[in-house]
């Protein structure tokens, strides 16, 4: 074994350090061809220093750690590592969107002299009404968790976004928004979670309001009110940090070799009352071939979820232990956990 490498060398050809190379031995990435049983010194075969340079440009982009295992272990396979990196880019660029947006909402509060300042948006009555319907079944009632006793709903230039989960289905949806002509509040982003209360209050208001009648809508720091006309409501924001939904919508807009799609109306059903639970079947779909797998849900959750998502909506099946999405036609997105097929709870 004269041709094998010391540790020193491994680590100059690579550019990984000696510490890191150790590391990632222990860590069971990247184990050495050979260990002295005296001195415990590492040694390399020469072919493994391209899996070494491999793990020292994963490491520099931040791959996790699992993922820098799997894609050594699996390095013939192009077509993997490359899925790894582009779901990691994907990370990435969404965790860019995420700090933008916070950097957005802290310019807006500079300035700030112990006054708060309101972002206020102007939203067509139509709009709101659609918002509330497409989120608000999924409004939790834990009385453990009263941060989940209402929707997120967060203001971002053009938009308005609303979320709502009870840990067990997560709703969500957005509209277009625009700055109300009288400039009375600042630009920017703002967010806070709203009472189901209000949420309720607001859809009694816009009951009878025509579609597109334009209504005012503000967040400031602790309070969020509607306007419409010379009617309004207010109410104070649920405390609390909301979920980070968005690590559980990665790769909802990504297509996957395993996923299905299938139009509601040519979805077959296997339904157990005496459980309350329904298995979804693509019959007509896309992605897959005959026999792709089920997955079992909540019955009476997935009923809310068809109903919310509207006309035509299509659900999304990504293997019986992936959330089940369900989308309606102008994009309004619910996911729901699955259950075990005898009823028990969630995954």
């Amino acid at each position: 074994m004269t041709d094998l490498l010391p540790i020193g060398e491994v680590a100059r050809r690579s550019g990984l350090t000696v510490s890191a190379l150790r590391f990632y031995d222990g860590a069971g990435v990247l184990s050495p061809q050979a260990v002295d049983a005296t001195s415990g010194y590492r040694r390399y075969a020469p072919g493994q220093v391209a899996v070494a340079r491999l793990v020292a440009g994963l490491r520099r982009v931040g791959l996790p750690l699992a993922e820098i295992r799997e894609a050594v272990e699996q390095h013939h396979d192009v077509e993997l590592v490359d899925g790894l990196l582009a779901a990691h880019l994907r990370r990435l660029e969404g965790g860019l969107e995420d700090a933008r947006r916070e950097i957005a909402r802290l310019r807006a509060g500079l300035g700030d002299q112990g006054e708060s300042a309101a972002v206020r948006v102007s939203v067509s009555a139509a709009g709101l009404r659609r918002l509330i319907e497409a989120v608000a079944f999924a409004v939790g009632r834990d009385p453990d968790l009263p941060v989940l006793h209402g929707a997120l709903c967060e203001i971002e230039p053009g938009l308005l976004r609303m979320v709502a989960t009870d840990r067990y289905r997560l709703a969500v949806h957005e509209v277009e928004v625009w700055q109300p002509e009288d400039g009375r509040a600042g630009q920017g982003c703002a967010r806070g979670v709203v009472p189901a209360a209000w949420l309720a209050e607001v859809g009694d208001l816009l009951r009878d309001t025509g579609g597109s009648t334009a209504v005012s809508l503000a967040l400031v720091e602790d309070e969020v009110s509607l306007q419409v006309g010379t009617a309004g409501c207010s109410a104070g924001l649920v405390d609390g940090d909301f979920p980070d939904y968005r690590r559980l919508l990665e790769g909802q807009d990504q297509s996957s070799g395993s996923a299905v799609e299938s139009r509601w109306q040519t979805t077959d059903l296997e339904i157990d009352a005496r459980s309350g639970t329904a298995t979804i079947v693509p019959a007509s779909s896309t992605g897959a071939g005959p026999g792709a797998p089920g997955i079992t849900v909540r019955h009476e959750f997935l009923l809310d979820a068809v109903t919310a998502a509207g006309d035509e909506p299509v659900l999304r099946l990504d293997g019986p232990i992936s959330p089940l999405a369900v989308r309606g036609s102008d994009g309004a997105l619910s996911l729901l956990m699955p259950i075990r097929p005898e009823g028990g709870a969630p995954r």
